[in-house]
């Protein structure tokens, strides 16, 4: 019968991340941690400050966490802390915002159940990068006497053009994501 009675939530944890994320560019999230708003205080921990620990918490798959990933913050009934952390997209598509997890100031986790995560499976759509480059090499042979555009990194695939294509080495262009 525990089970379904309503759990009392004692923080409250709020992510804001920008609406364009290009893969391989840092941006900034932004996080706020305060007491969860239907808590209710005895008169003795009305005015007494709480210490917490923080760990910022990312698939490594999707992101890399530059800076600070753990630290402490400080909150009471009237005050909230805010942080941040510069985290970088590593692939593009639909992923999940990292996420912030608690720990009360002794390194014990606070229970997920006490936790109100505002938007605990908050996704962003990374795009790609703003530019592509796309570079072309350029050989002359012997026998053939005309420019190769290679079409892979080893080299195994190349293409002839003959002797009057009129290439350019570097072809550059916007991409469509691009507004």
């Amino acid at each position: 019968m525990n089970a379904f009675r309503p759990q009392c939530r004692l923080y409250r944890v709020e992510r804001v991340c920008p609406d364009k994320i290009y893969a391989g560019e840092p941006v900034e999230l932004q996080f706020c941690i305060s007491v969860a708003r239907n808590r209710t205080f005895t008169e003795e921990e009305t005015g007494q400050c709480e210490v917490l620990q923080y760990e910022i918490e990312a698939d490594p798959r999707h992101w890399v966490i530059a800076g600070r990933k753990r630290g402490r913050i400080t909150i009471s009934r009237e005050t909230s802390d805010v942080g941040t952390a510069a985290i970088l997209p590593l692939m593009t598509g639909r992923v999940v915002v990292p996420t912030i997890r608690l720990f009360s100031e002794s390194g014990s986790a606070v229970p997920a159940n006490s936790c109100e995560n505002l938007n605990e499976c908050m996704q962003v759509v990374v795009l790609p990068c703003a530019n592509v480059t796309t570079v072309c090499n350029q050989r002359k042979t012997n026998d053939l006497d005309g420019l190769f555009l290679g079409g892979s990194l080893n080299g195994s695939h190349t293409g002839h053009l003959g002797p009057k294509a009129h290439m350019p080495a570097v072809v550059t262009f916007d991409s469509f994501f691009d507004s």
